[in-house]
């Protein structure tokens, strides 16, 4: 498809917004750097919120539509992956041994290894595998640790505008509610955030915010904001570009958020002040236990948790089974409105109080991991190229 031309393929897991939101971190730490020839390309297979997003950043030159955890759609582009430079894959274990049939080299970046009950693939079929730090992986290195193959433990890959965000002095304003990707290929999206959203609005704080704006990806977010531009004109709703989002929460006063491992990284470094909604989905609910454990209290999150009626929720399910007591969670609460007011009650109370003083860790930021993923990048086409020479 693109003779004679280097191009890089990028795969990022359809699933929120963690996957596509890290995957563009590096892609645009390697524009920048710009060590790469001036003719390669960035490509990027994708859908829902990963192509979206990967539109609104204009950052690949090509762009195919494919759901990328199915090896019937992947073949569809087999030629295209075959005559890759390097495919570079964001936590989708799926795609890993249809990739590995050919020769094109893999990179795979995992943001999820700490909560995974089974590694179904073999990583010694990738070149390296980058595993995003986060409470818990000694414990999946040493179960899976003969799968890892070549292997590296990496700090949060942050994008380089929050240091730039820390710099800018504008006066907090407003309220922002960051849903995540909301839609994925693992399950079909439910109404929960149209009756959650109904609620949520209808709280006096937040009728009588004049500045609202609600930020999420994939299709329901354009739903919900045809729906809610009938009855709430004055908010803003939609999917925003990775720059304008960061600049959106470093600016808004008081922030309501999904529990996704990137948006919590982004608060942190920022320092925000933040209220983590009920989670979507299985990692969600695992992540915010651990949140609400290490650094921030209760009264900052609201966890699915059975003395209030909920079933229990263990680490280390199936995806599938993790993501059926999910969906359970979410029907026992849209149908009983004792824990619809307290979820609201909670909520009004923290928009309320003055700022929260977390405890932050700052030794999980120390280093660039854009830097460390980009130089193995660049080195790995540039042995390439040495190969061929020889």
């Amino acid at each position: 498809m693109l003779k004679n031309i280097p191009y890089i393929i990028f795969d990022a897991d359809p699933f929120c917004f963690g996957p596509i939101s890290t995957t563009l971190n590096v892609v645009e730490k390697l524009k920048h750097r710009n060590k790469l020839t001036s003719d390669t390309k960035f490509i990027l297979l994708g859908t829902l919120t990963s192509s979206q997003l990967g539109q609104k950043s204009g950052l690949f030159d090509e762009i195919y539509e494919c759901d990328t955890t199915s090896a019937t759609e992947l073949s569809r582009y087999s030629e295209l992956i075959s005559g890759a430079s390097l495919y570079i894959i964001n936590t989708n274990l799926n795609s890993i041994d249809f990739v590995s049939k050919f020769n094109t080299s893999i990179i795979y970046i995992d943001t999820l290894f700490w909560m995974w009950d089974n590694l179904h693939v073999d990583l010694h079929k990738t070149e390296k595998t980058f595993i995003q730090d986060f409470h818990g992986i000694e414990r999946n290195i040493e179960r899976f640790h003969d799968k890892l193959g070549n292997y590296q433990v990496i700090p949060p890959i942050l994008h380089n505008s929050l240091q730039q965000c820390m710099m800018d002095d504008y006066p907090p304003e407003g309220i922002l509610i960051t849903l995540g990707g909301i839609d994925t290929v693992y399950a079909d999206t439910t109404d929960f955030y149209y009756h959650f959203l109904k609620e949520l609005l209808s709280i006096p704080q937040l009728q009588n915010e004049s500045n609202i704006t609600i930020a999420g990806g994939g299709k329901t977010i354009v739903n919900l904001a045809e729906i809610f531009a009938k009855t709430h004109p004055h908010i803003h709703i939609g999917c925003f570009s990775r720059h304008d989002f960061l600049q959106k929460l470093h600016r808004a006063r008081k922030v309501l958020a999904n529990p996704g491992l990137t948006t919590f990284y982004e608060c942190i470094t920022l320092h925000k002040d933040v209220f983590f909604l009920p989670p979507q989905n299985y990692s969600q609910q695992l992540q915010l236990d651990v949140y609400l454990q290490n650094y921030y209290s209760h009264e900052y999150g609201f966890l699915w948790q059975p003395e209030y009626g909920y079933p229990d929720i263990p680490p280390y399910l199936p995806e599938k089974d993790g993501l059926a007591l999910i969906k359970k969670c979410n029907d026992l609460f849209i149908n009983n409105p004792k824990e619809r007011k307290r979820a609201m009650n909670k909520i009004s109370q923290f928009l309320e109080k003055e700022k929260n003083n977390a405890n932050y860790c700052h030794d999980i930021f120390q280093n660039n991991s854009g830097d460390i993923i980009a130089d193995y990048i660049e080195n790995s086409i540039s042995n390439q190229k040495l190969q061929y020479i020889t």
